[in-house]
């Protein structure tokens, strides 16, 4: 079975190895201390997650996850803002700016796998949901590779 590929985006060594450690268990883990060289990975690898800390060197982690949405797959991918800016107003930019989830520092590890799994999870139903699609009458099933098309009130189907 293929792991979920996670990278995390921290600038505390200490932060970055207690996460790696725990995580690795799960998932398949990289990470890195600068937004700068998270988005020079992204360009090269597809990850699942994204764990981000805001207060980064260079670029912050907001305009991290701005850069991170602009990419090809950055729709595909769960950004989990980890941060210890708690208030509301951080949240709700991360949010703004594409984060999937806000995970407060300090968080038991415990509890951000739990928040990976749960992301993970409603990103597996989004995608098995798109694997049908409608467009006039025509419809598609890319599970079964098929598409129908309606005929004189009955339903042609086409096997690809």
């Amino acid at each position: 079975m293929n792991r979920s590929k996670v990278l995390i985006v921290e600038d505390c060594d200490d932060a970055r190895e207690v996460l790696s450690d725990f995580l690795k268990k799960d998932y398949e883990i990289e990470a890195v201390r600068d937004a700068e060289s998270a988005l020079d990975r992204i360009a090269k690898t597809f990850y699942d997650v994204v764990i981000v800390d805001l207060g980064l060197p260079g670029m912050d982690g907001h305009r991290f996850c701005t850069y991170v949405r602009a990419t090809d797959s950055g729709e595909k991918i769960v950004i989990i803002i980890h941060s210890g800016r708690i208030e509301i107003e951080e949240k709700l930019m991360g949010f703004s700016l594409g984060a999937d989830d806000y995970a407060p520092k300090p968080c038991d590890p415990r509890e951000l796998r739990a928040r990976i799994d749960r992301q993970l999870q409603k990103r597996s139903v989004e995608v098995t949901s798109a694997r049908r699609f409608q467009a006039g009458p025509f419809s598609g099933d890319l599970a079964k590779q098929s598409m129908s098309y309606q005929l004189d009130g009955s339903s042609v189907e086409i096997r690809l």
